[in-house]
């Protein structure tokens, strides 16, 4: 894998204008480090320690990018020590980002940042660079995600006025069906406000739709990258909305096609009710994307459990028998 092509790639797809400044001297770090490195294993091993340096610096100049975006705050006044220690003492990074912010301030950061005699051999050198990369790629996500988030809350305050006027007894509905009909909504947006239906990357997806939930519902709560146990295992839920009394797990899934889709629906569906034994949470959601701009959004559940786990998916033009099919089938079996 290519994480550096990974990283450039996610950065490409992030609208020009909302694309963090500072991302490209991020990545010029990071290739000046791989080359640093050629030159050591061609025999001059001071190289090694170079790369460190310019791993630390790819390492400042991300987290002077996320305090930027997931804070609002200006950075220029900051020195790299400030943001790193606000940034370890706050809830901003999620669990994955932390754990990898953790290992490379402790392994490589603070030693070659305390100690000016020190040196690197190729190995630390090779993880060094692998870390950052990493770390990176990983911040890089939660970073895409709040981008978009603040994106979709720009773009979507006529067209949910427009949705809740068509929405008849939203007002009487419960908490978790509410949310189903907010989900729905946003498949119609994401339909109209979407170039392609399949080129973004799911941090992108995630942030359109939480900031879609926001815009819609302001007084909930949501949190992403929700970390629980499984047994042995750490997963990440990827969306968890709440209001005052209710929590509701949301599995966002992209959208596949109508004739493959049931192979897969079986899968989230346990997914999520994996996810909603290990959490204690009652309700749960599998949220496909649409997959065509013509689809019909429908919502699949297991008998019986309509009121707490269904799959919101899309459906091709006429997938869905109309009443007068259904009446004409149950006229030729009687």
């Amino acid at each position: 894998m290519d994480i550096l092509k990974e990283i450039k790639n996610k950065i490409d797809l992030v609208n020009e204008g909302d694309r963090p400044n500072g991302i490209k001297a991020v990545l010029v770090h990071i290739e000046v480090s791989e080359r640093y490195y050629g030159l050591g294993l061609e025999g001059s091993d001071y190289y090694f320690t170079d790369v460190v340096y310019r791993t630390n610096h790819a390492f400042e100049g991300i987290l002077k990018e996320a305090y930027e975006i997931l804070e609002d705050q200006n950075a220029s006044r900051k020195t790299p020590y400030e943001i790193e220690q606000y940034l370890s003492e706050s809830s901003i990074l999620n669990g994955r980002v932390m754990a990898l912010f953790s290992n490379y301030r402790q392994n490589w950061r603070n030693p070659s940042t305390h100690d000016y005699q020190l040196s690197f051999d190729s190995h630390e050198a090779f993880m060094a660079i692998v870390t950052v990369s990493s770390f990176v790629n990983i911040l890089l996500d939660q970073i895409v995600e709040k981008l978009s988030f603040k994106s979709t809350l720009r773009r979507t305050a006529s067209f949910i006025e427009s949705e809740k006027k068509s929405l008849e007894h939203y007002t009487e509905l419960s908490f978790f069906k509410k949310l189903v009909e907010v989900l729905k909504s946003y498949s119609s947006f994401y339909i109209r406000n979407h170039e392609s239906l399949s080129k973004y990357p799911e941090a992108e997806l995630l942030g359109s739709l939480s900031g879609y939930v926001s815009s819609f519902e302001p007084n909930w709560t949501l949190s992403t990258n929700e970390k629980i146990e499984i047994g042995s295992s750490r997963v990440y839920i990827d969306l968890v909305v709440s209001d005052s009394q209710e929590k509701v797990i949301v599995e966002l899934k992209r959208g596949r096609d109508y004739s493959a889709f049931y192979d897969h629906i079986n899968t989230a569906e346990e997914q999520v009710k994996n996810y909603m034994s290990a959490s204690g949470i009652e309700c749960g959601i599998a949220f496909y994307t649409p997959v065509k701009t013509d689809d019909e959004i429908i919502t699949t559940n297991e008998l019986g459990k309509a009121d707490s786990l269904v799959i919101i998916h899309s459906v091709p033009p006429g997938a869905i028998p109309t009443k007068e099919e259904i009446e004409e089938m149950d006229r030729f079996y009687e």
